[in-house]
């Protein structure tokens, strides 16, 4: 007898949801009894505000959050595996809370993704601000 696959990834763009616990594939694999089996999760282009659910899946090693309406991290659970954080285009505006949520939240963080936030000055014509923004960042986090 062959057992079915269990998905590891789950993805849903596009689909208006406020949080985790509005994600279909979050909510199935919860019900199932295979939080622990997603590995990851893309849920770009949405409407997430907060990380209500994701502490659920204490097993995520990439999160892919871009587009979305996340003004903060400190809301976030600890997640021990995470290794990929995406959050791209969203609403993060204070780099040092963002940081220290960073530094606290994900140790295992190797890739961050910070890009189009209102604390990321990249496209600022001073590039002077860019960079003082990347020394921070290695010196808070000199794995990434």
């Amino acid at each position: 007898m062959v057992e079915s696959a269990v998905k590891t990834k789950v993805v849903e763009k596009k689909k208006d949801l406020r949080s985790f616990l509005d994600s279909e594939g979050l909510t199935e694999a919860y019900a199932s009894g295979n939080a622990t089996k997603i590995k990851d999760i893309d849920l770009s282009f949405n409407s997430i505000t907060n990380p209500g659910g994701l502490d659920l899946f204490p097993n995520i090693k990439s999160l892919l959050l871009d587009h979305n309406n996340i003004s903060s991290l400190k809301d976030f659970p600890i997640c021990v595996e995470l290794v990929t954080l995406s959050l791209s285009f969203n609403k993060i505006d204070n780099l040092e809370q963002t940081l220290m949520c960073v530094s606290d939240k994900f140790p295992s963080l190797k890739h961050l993704n910070l890009m189009k936030n209102p604390i990321n000055p990249m496209f600022n014509k001073d590039t002077s601000k860019y960079e003082k923004f990347r020394c921070i960042i290695k010196v808070w986090m000199p794995f990434l």
